[in-house]
């Protein structure tokens, strides 16, 4: 691509005007002052996307663009602009390579540009000089806010289940609760299909519901594996690898209430029945060896 196109997407977050100048001396403004002004998020994804270089078309860039522009947002904390991004809302969002992280307004690295969870910029705090990533520069209340404001989005506009999924997984990773918003693939005896938190805490009731655990990752639920129907049991596919996969049990309630298992376990409760977690011995064969399964029924409390 031409090294105009590359420098543009390499500074988008950058608080200053950019110039390259041509042979002629000529020069020629490629990146505009983020803090001047309204963001126009067209311009941002395009310089991201590296124009008409990006590689998978100039059409399949503005067939994204197009999509996902009404529900852009600025991240602001402070009086600076620490962000301009939407939560990714489809499985293979990595390989669109419109998400970036960047570091004092400059990318992270131009040639991985495999971020899955938001399309756009967000700005981060780096961990050491070679530039590696310590986290997100606003605070976690901010972030939070901006991933709800993307549920509020999704919601209005009557989005499908399989999306409920992908965007409640990818908002949970920033702590929004998804409780009501997410939708999970189950599989059982009588078919399979999406479920609320609250469809699959009712089926509790009548059978234990839960999921594959990861042999190679302790305290995690397994993505990897050709498991569909197991029988006697609501079997919970996650279909998608976020940070709600995480599976830790403290004092018999999963110990991240915004996880997958925290979900499940608060709708229960939301029932008015206790749940009741069990871990069964490792005899389901995934890609990385034996899984166990983890699984919970919802019983009547006791007097």
């Amino acid at each position: 691509m031409p090294l105009k196109q590359f420098v543009s997407a390499l500074v988008v977050a950058l608080d200053v005007d950019v110039f390259y100048a041509q042979e002629s001396g000529e020069l020629e403004l490629i990146h505009k002052d983020i803090s001047r002004g309204m963001l126009d998020c067209r311009s941002v994804l395009r310089e991201i996307g590296c124009g008409d270089s990006y590689p998978l078309g100039v059409d399949a860039l503005e067939d994204e663009i197009n999509e996902v522009a009404p529900r852009m947002q600025v991240i602001e904390e402070g009086g600076r602009v620490l962000g301009y991004a939407a939560l990714a809302n489809k499985l293979d969002s990595d390989r669109k390579m419109l998400g970036v992280r960047t570091i004092g307004g400059v990318v992270v690295s131009n040639s991985t540009r495999s971020e899955s969870s938001f399309i756009g910029y967000i700005e981060c705090s780096p961990k050491t000089a070679s530039r590696d990533v310590n986290g997100f520069l606003a605070s976690e209340q901010t972030m939070k806010a901006w991933a709800e404001r993307q549920l509020e989005y999704f919601d209005k506009n009557s989005a499908d289940d399989l999306t409920r999924l992908v965007v409640g997984s990818r908002a949970s990773a920033f702590n929004a609760d998804v409780i009501d918003f997410a939708r999970l693939y189950v599989v059982t005896g009588g078919g399979e299909g999406f479920l609320s938190f609250d469809q699959i805490a009712r089926m509790a009731f009548d059978a234990p519901v839960g999921f594959l655990l990861s042999p190679f990752i302790d305290g995690h639920i397994e993505t990897h594996h050709d498991v569909n129907y197991i029988d006697g049991v609501v079997h919970v596919k996650p279909l998608i690898n976020e940070g709600w996969l995480g599976f830790e049990m403290s004092e018999g309630s999963p110990a991240k209430l915004d996880s997958i298992a925290g979900c499940i376990h608060r709708s229960i409760l939301r029932l008015g029945l206790q749940p009741q977690w069990t871990i069964s011995e490792a005899i389901h064969k995934v890609h990385f060896g034996m899984s166990k399964f983890a699984s919970v029924r919802g019983v009547p409390l006791t007097r």
